[in-house]
């Protein structure tokens, strides 16, 4: 008898910080651990849903290979410290939400800084963005958020259309930062090489680790139940219209085919009947 593929147990939290979780899923078939902790990394690092800063504006700025008076940093360092500002947003969206930072005076310029709303949370307040280098200095911007999966690219939203003055920026939508995999051996009975899988998730602070690993899984479930044959499919969908066609149509083609067999019977004795009747006369 071929015994069936051993179950992995619940996952387990080993070691958790504020945005840093250590987990670790075992026993699992030998093979199966590369074979899952692979796909559930890529799921986290590339599929979940999150909100990022997708365009900027700022009076006077019309390209971002500008330079700003009384600030420090040129345009495109002011794009790359925008990128690492994260922020938490509830709810759908079908247009991009507007956020704007006004600062007057001299310092350091923080994300901090940006005038939030109720379903809006800057998870990130101490990234740095400029650096304001006068006591007059009047600094004023606004970014645009949106939500969406994974890392999209400007180029890949070239029929965007975005306003004079406002520039697009490389969208990283993923709350999930650094993904480590490790694969140990662990004991089942008398065999010692059931894989143990150790996975490391960090986030951005916008969803927990927890969090992010149940989404992971439940996309990775999803995706799984829906690999199926396309005849498979066919033979499910006929099953199903089966009994309502017997119900409705058999029982007449049932009475049809009584009569005709009755009509064939006639037909076939028919013919004796006349054969004794010849024997008669002939006789």
């Amino acid at each position: 008898m071929v015994e069936p593929l051993i179950h992995p147990r619940h996952i387990t939290l080993v070691e958790e910080t504020d945005n840093r979780t250590q987990f670790t899923i075992e026993p699992l078939y030998p093979g199966y651990g590369t074979t899952l902790g692979n796909s559930l990394r890529r799921i986290l690092l590339s599929s979940l849903p999150g909100c990022a800063i997708s365009a900027m504006a700022i009076p006077g700025v019309h390209h971002e290979f500008s330079t700003l008076k009384d600030i420090k940093e040129d345009v495109v360092d002011i794009l790359l410290n925008l990128k690492q500002v994260r922020f938490r947003m509830e709810g759908e969206h079908e247009e991009p939400v507007p956020i704007t930072l006004e600062f007057n005076g001299s310092g350091e310029i923080l994300a901090k800084e940006f005038k939030t709303f109720a379903g809006i949370e800057v998870v990130t307040p101490l990234v740095h963005i400029a650096t304001a280098t006068s006591p007059d200095t009047e600094f004023n911007l606004v970014v645009y958020l949106t939500r969406g999966r994974g890392f999209l690219p400007v180029e890949s939203r070239e029929k965007e259309k975005l306003d004079i003055g406002t520039i697009a920026i490389d969208a990283i939508y993923s709350p999930v930062r650094h993904v480590a995999l490790n694969l140990e051996h662990v004991r089942v009975g008398q065999m010692t090489n059931f894989d143990k899988i150790v996975l490391t998730v960090e986030t951005d602070g916008s969803i927990s680790p927890k969090d992010a690993l149940i989404q992971s899984l439940d996309i990775f479930r999803d995706q799984i139940s829906s690999l199926v044959f396309e005849d498979a499919q066919e033979h499910m969908k006929s099953s199903v219209e089966e009994p309502t066609h017997e119900s409705g149509e058999s029982q007449p083609q049932e009475k049809s085919d009584g009569g005709n067999n009755v009509q064939e019977e006639a037909a076939l004795d028919a013919p004796k009947k006349k054969t004794k009747r010849s024997k008669k006369n002939a006789a």
